[in-house]
């Protein structure tokens, strides 16, 4: 006769090896799932250090309130399946076992009673409706698993400091952080990594001290401080975002409309810029003024600033004014007493010297603009030229921009830098791109054929472009952006418009590996060991498609791209119920 220890054995191996698939690659063979199987009970795998190793191929420790997540997720299919089986508190002492008699076998789980020869029929279909009960469950553990690991994915957006405990340093640049490893710790085989979320922390530690060195950072008062006060957390898409995706037809009409009057009719713009060429053309008889940015690209709200390149000689648009340091700084000065002279119309707000691009930041008392005066090059002047091109050919471009910008502004991204406006604007361009709606720039240039050059870079494309059909409505093409960006592999990705396809960050690491597109970024590297290379470092990488050594993005840190993928999804989401 069948025992009550040994149904209850059998049931035990059953949960204990549908548990252990939860950590497995494998399908599950049902075929060889038997009491006899040999596999680590749950109960071992839970009672396992503070640092579970999640994958043997993965350096990646899970921390104790991580793991404590993970620990509760896999409870819940052992829960579900218990109640799905059994209608009863204690899986022990509810398994039921089959009793002989002299003429049948009672099933006392299924109540019924038996023939004897009909025993091992009625065990057979028994059987098949657990492994169909099993099967469920294990494809809804496995799902489970799935998105568990997409999250540990996403951990690396979480990162804004890095360390080495051994050391005693922390480093804010990934980069610098692991050329320290790969210089202090190279040869080293019992270095582990260990991270802490509320903190967005990441730190190496010998694995010996790895329970003890989180235990001290736990009791630190900046990581209690920090999850109380939850920092480093992105909440749901602000009220204002929601209430714009909720009336998008709306709002880009009334954006388009907008900016088009202050393209056509800039009566502000067209002042300041008279009274500055005004001011300074009597101090510099060969002056020339170019003014660049939102309000000639015909993507300007009512408070855009407007920007202005000054060629005090009439000789620097096309050469590096930055490269002459001295005489660069010798124009600012000379038109910052200008304008401080002449107070009743100009505020001089700010001189930027030490910035990659000097400026002086002043207001037009006349007006209220707010204008940024730049020095260095046409480059801006250029990139301005080729966006209003674009947007020319291609309203559907712009009127994406527009909304855009307007739905940043309603986020508030978290981070000292954010997103510019340039950076939107190359961001929606590179998307369009991809869905082979707009060309790349490489081909604008090929298709121009003739070569301009402004500070050593390419410049000379087509502005001639052929206007361009877009066959979706703006509510899907606004919906697939937001897809597209919030799913984004950010870490292991270039945007690069200028061959309108993703780059890998390692072939910047090794230049010859490069599109043929990016011979000149490969010659400029080449020419001296003093120019700056494209930063990689960075959480989000966006090159410019005329000075290919600029990272558009470089400065926004992981916490401010991590918030932007993630309103991106709930926008998404949100324009999935309107379609």
């Amino acid at each position: 006769m069948a025992t009550k220890d040994s149904n209850i054995s059998n049931w035990k191996e059953l949960i204990r090896n549908f548990m252990v698939l939860t950590f497995v690659e494998e399908e599950p063979n049902i075929d060889t799932i038997s009491s006899e199987q040999s596999v680590a009970p749950y109960s071992e795998i839970i009672q396992q250090p503070t640092h579970c190793k999640i994958k043997d191929d993965s350096n990646l420790y899970i921390p104790n309130d991580v793991y404590t997540e993970i620990n509760k997720l896999l409870q819940w299919p052992m829960n579900n399946l218990k109640k799905t089986i059994l209608d009863h508190e204690c899986l022990d002492i509810t398994i039921k076992f089959m009793e002989e008699t002299n003429k049948y076998w009672k099933c006392h789980e299924c109540e019924i009673l038996l023939l004897k020869y009909h025993k091992s029929v009625h065990q057979r279909d028994k059987n098949k409706n657990y492994n169909k009960i099993f099967l469920k469950c294990y494809e809804e553990s496995k799902n489970q698993r799935n998105h568990l690991m997409k999250e540990f994915d996403n951990y690396w957006y979480n990162i804004q400091t890095y360390a080495c405990v051994p050391c005693k340093v922390q480093f804010k640049f990934k980069l610098n952080f692991l050329n320290h490893i790969h210089t202090s710790h190279n040869t080293e085989q019992d270095i582990i990594y260990d991270f802490c979320i509320p903190c967005a922390i990441l730190w190496i530690v010998k694995k010996d001290k790895c329970c003890y060195s989180f235990s001290i950072h736990c009791g630190n008062i900046m990581h209690k401080f920090l999850v109380n006060s939850s920092d480093f957390v992105i909440g749901e898409l602000p009220s204002r975002a929601k209430e714009l995706l909720e009336h998008v037809e709306e709002t880009t009409e009334n954006l388009f409309l907008l900016s088009e009057t202050i393209l056509k009719s800039d009566l502000t713009k067209e002042k300041l810029l008279k009274q500055l060429t005004s001011l300074l053309s009597s101090v510099f008889p060969r002056l020339k003024i170019y003014p660049f940015g939102s309000r000639i690209t015909g993507l300007a709200f009512a408070s855009s600033d407007i920007d202005v390149f000054i060629d005090c000689e009439g000789d620097a648009y096309e050469y590096n004014e930055c490269d002459k340091f001295p005489s660069l700084t010798y124009y600012m000065d000379i038109i910052k007493k200008c304008l401080q002279n002449d107070k009743d119309i100009w505020d001089v707000q700010e001189i930027l010297k030490k910035t990659k691009v000097p400026i002086i930041r002043l207001r037009h008392r006349q007006t209220g603009l707010q204008c940024d005066i730049s020095f260095s090059n046409g480059l801006s002047v250029e990139n301005t030229k080729l966006i209003k091109s674009i947007n020319e050919a291609c309203p559907s471009c712009r009127k994406l921009i527009l909304f855009v910008k307007k739905w940043l502004s309603c986020c508030s991204l978290p981070g000292l830098n954010c997103i510019t406006n340039y950076a939107l604007t190359w961001l929606v361009i590179f998307y369009l791109q991809i869905q082979k709606f707009l060309p790349s720039i490489n081909t604008l240039i090929k298709r121009k054929n003739k070569s301009r050059r402004i500070s050593g870079w390419e410049t000379g494309v087509d502005h001639e472009i052929l206007d361009v059909v877009v066959n979706k409505s703006f509510i899907q093409l606004l919906r697939e952006f937001f897809i597209f960006y919030g799913h984004f592999n950010y870490r292991d990705y270039v945007i690069c418009p200028l061959i309108g396809d993703t780059v890998e960050k390692k072939n910047f690491i090794d230049i010859f590996t490069l599109p043929e597109a990016m011979d000149l970024y490969i010659e400029y590297i080449q020419k001296s060991v003093n120019n700056e290379s494209f930063r990689i470092d960075s959480s989000i990488c966006i090159q410019d498609p005329y000075e290919l050594s600029h990272n558009l993005t470089k400065a926004v840190a992981p916490i401010t791209l991590r918030a932007f993928k993630q309103y991106c999804k709930l926008s998404a989401n949100i324009l999935d119920n309107i379609l």
